[in-house]
This record gives C-alpha cells, sequence and structure tokens, in this order.
C-alpha cells in the first residue's frame, strides 16, 4: 500500500518565482476562498479580483460569480503543502479544499 498523498497540483519554482491560483467565487452565496500555508514564512501571498467578462453595452451582474486570484511568491527552498479552501466562514460543515503541493528549489 502507498503512503503517498494525492495533491490537486504539483508546482515546481525557485525561490524568487512565484505563481497565481484563480477560483470562482460566489461569496453573494457566503462561499469564500481563503489560502493557508503550513509554513508562513515560505511565501509571499496577495489576492485580488479580476472583473467579471462583461459584454459590450452589458452593465456587471450584481451578485454574480467573481475570479478570486492569489498570487504566492517563494521566500524559501523546501518541499510545502498550500491549502486554498472554499467554504462559507459561518458553516464548518460545508467547505471544499484543495491542497497543492509545491516544492521550491534554489535560484
Amino acid at each position: 500500500m502507498s503512503n503517498d498523498k494525492q495533491y490537486a497540483v504539483v508546482v515546481s519554482i525557485e525561490v524568487g518565482e512565484g505563481f497565481s491560483a484563480s477560483f470562482n467565487e460566489l461569496s453573494s452565496a457566503g462561499y469564500l476562498w481563503s489560502v493557508s500555508v503550513e509554513d508562513e514564512a515560505a511565501f509571499e501571498v496577495s489576492e485580488n479580483y479580476l472583473p467579471q467578462d462583461i459584454k459590450e453595452g452589458e452593465e456587471p451582474q450584481i451578485g454574480g460569480a467573481t475570479t478570486k486570484v492569489f498570487n504566492l511568491k517563494a521566500l524559501k527552498e523546501g518541499s510545502f503543502e498550500v491549502t486554498f479552501t472554499n467554504a462559507r466562514p459561518f458553516d464548518e460543515t460545508d467547505k471544499q479544499a484543495l491542497v497543492f503541493k509545491v516544492d521550491v528549489k534554489p535560484n
């Protein structure tokens, strides 16, 4: 039997490089994406939202989905787990988590 953990994504970068992960978020229903890193000193993390694709002549949809983008920059070498969670903060029973394995090599 194998003890290998299954990851949603495996990323391989060097110290000083980064990667982005984008997720559709339905905040009007309370579902928010968040990120946690097992070693907080290993990455610089920022997040932002992309505007929805709006067709010419149309207004943005109020309460519609948005795209949340997490940008992570590697600060030190090692192998790390980065967990992205989609959940309603008030409901601990309703969560979806994706775990990325990030291998950071020296530059």
